[in-house]
């Protein structure tokens, strides 16, 4: 249960720092991520970006028992770039190491060491609106237990596809499938996951007055079903810009339950200077299996001087997450609190 409260911590955590897109090209201001599905082809970004982050926090159950704090410092790489022939290629390295400070009467200290890696690469033909990117990602975790030396390492392979179809009037369609494979000891697992959705881009596609997107994402893995819808968007007015995104999704079988997020943020620049809040909401609940109640409270604020071609950055960030579970586990609480400096290059 510890390992797998982490896993969910972490993953809430990286996905309040930016917003990605599936069928769009990608025009969010700042908080960079990766393209997914048809959005790499049609992507037309050359940069490279650069981050080091410095988190800290604790973990404690809500009777103020088992307190458990961390720290870690992780490094991550984005790079894009588009050829004259529609050819695009996006790739990312991240490396975390954490410790694990467990309470004197747990007995147990851990390491967390996290590599990651992901390539991907688009194409846009020439004279028909067609898109296509494809993209892997191998994530490897380490887990070195400081008393006893034992390492526990965890490797999840994920593979995805996708296409996409421009419309007149810049409406996107697309398509894509992620399989993703989780492999830790005696244990493999499998998910098979389907989307199907599309968008649209007002104005020019260089600089849009507004873009959204949504689309439905089915999931198998392991005996639980979910469908969920999102949609996300932004709206660009001269020195500002509003993103915003927002998603339900339901799940059956072996963990039912239903799931929801939030986010909302805005980028304002003047005089070569920005500031750009967010804040990141989501809940879920599970009512089969280990029933929990979680909620994910995150507010980020990054700003910073853009030069013609170069951003240097500064983001403060804290989260706050609840675990509220049935009789039989103890509830638990996250505050997490993280700093990082970045810096991109536009070429």
């Amino acid at each position: 249960m510890r390992h797998m409260l982490l896993l969910l911590t972490l993953t809430l955590s990286s996905s309040a720092f930016a917003v990605d897109n599936f069928f769009i090209p990608y025009y969010y201001r700042n908080r960079p991520a990766m393209d997914t599905f048809s959005a790499i082809g049609w992507s037309d970004r050359h940069l490279v970006n650069a981050e080091i982050t410095h988190d800290w926090g604790e973990v404690d159950d809500h009777n103020g028992f088992d307190t458990n704090d961390f720290k870690y410092t992780s490094e991550s790489l984005l790079g894009a770039y588009r050829l004259p022939n529609n050819l695009s290629f996006e790739a990312s390295l991240f490396r975390n190491e954490e410790q694990d400070n467990l309470p004197l009467q747990s007995g147990r200290n851990e390491d967390f060491d996290t590599n990651e890696y992901h390539v991907a690469a688009g194409y846009e033909f020439t004279g028909t609106p067609i898109a296509l990117g494809v993209a892997y990602t191998n994530h490897r975790e380490e887990v070195t237990s400081q008393n006893t030396g034992h390492i526990t390492e965890s490797t999840t392979h994920t593979a995805s596809i996708g296409a996409g179809y421009r419309l007149e009037h810049q409406y996107f369609l697309g398509i894509g499938y992620i399989n993703q494979d989780f492999l830790s000891g005696h244990t493999d697992q499998t998910a098979r996951n389907y989307y199907l959705g599309g968008g649209k881009v007002w104005g020019d596609l260089k600089t849009p007055d507004a873009a959204m997107e949504a689309y439905l994402f089915l999931m198998n893995n392991q005996g639980t079903q979910e469908q969920l819808l999102r949609a996300r968007g932004l709206i660009n007015c001269g020195p500002l810009q509003y993103y915003g995104a927002a998603a339900y999704g339901v799940e059956q079988g072996d963990a039912a339950g239903s799931n929801w997020d939030l986010r909302l943020g805005v980028d304002y620049e003047i005089n070569h200077w920005y500031v750009g809040p967010e804040l990141f909401v989501s809940g879920s609940t599970t009512s089969s299996g280990t029933q929990a109640d979680n909620n994910n409270l995150t507010g980020s604020l990054e700003g910073g001087y853009r030069f013609d071609k170069f951003d240097a950055y500064l983001r403060y960030g804290n989260q706050r997450i609840t675990h509220d579970f049935d009789d039989v586990t103890v509830d638990t609480k996250n505050t997490q609190q993280w700093l990082t400096a970045g810096g991109s290059f536009k070429f």
